[in-house]
């Protein structure tokens, strides 16, 4: 369960137990972690980086992520960041994440396995 709602009508964080499976089912996410930055991109949501810098610019680059300040000011850019979440997570869903399309570990255990000839050769497709 996730903690009340304030004022502003946002949440904290949930707990990891009561976390949803998959952060799909959000409209748009927030956070400073970098492994959530490059998530956001598989799960084409958007994400408000909220740091001073990012080693993870392709997010930002792509559309998938924005990055703003820590502090008080945070608020007028998030509005702005959510006022389009419609328009926002539809072309997000069209945009490949420059991450790749997270079937490398897929294709490698193919590939390994077809070498050591343990069987036929499932090759598992390159995404457009």
């Amino acid at each position: 369960m996730a903690a009340p709602a304030t004022p502003s009508g946002t949440t904290g964080p949930p707990s990891p137990a009561t976390r949803p499976p998959s952060s799909g089912t959000w409209s748009s996410l927030v956070s400073d972690s970098g492994g959530v930055q490059e998530e956001c991109t598989v799960l084409g949501r958007p994400l408000l980086v909220v740091r001073r810098s990012t080693e993870r610019p392709e997010a930002v680059e792509a559309g998938f992520a924005a990055l703003v300040q820590p502090g008080e000011e945070l608020g007028g850019p998030a509005r702005s960041w959510l006022s389009d979440t419609p328009e926002r997570l539809a072309r997000l869903a069209a945009t490949p994440s420059p991450y790749g399309d997270g079937l490398a570990s897929a294709r490698i255990a193919a590939l390994t396995a077809a070498l050591a000839g343990l069987g036929a050769e499932p090759v598992v497709p390159l995404a457009a």
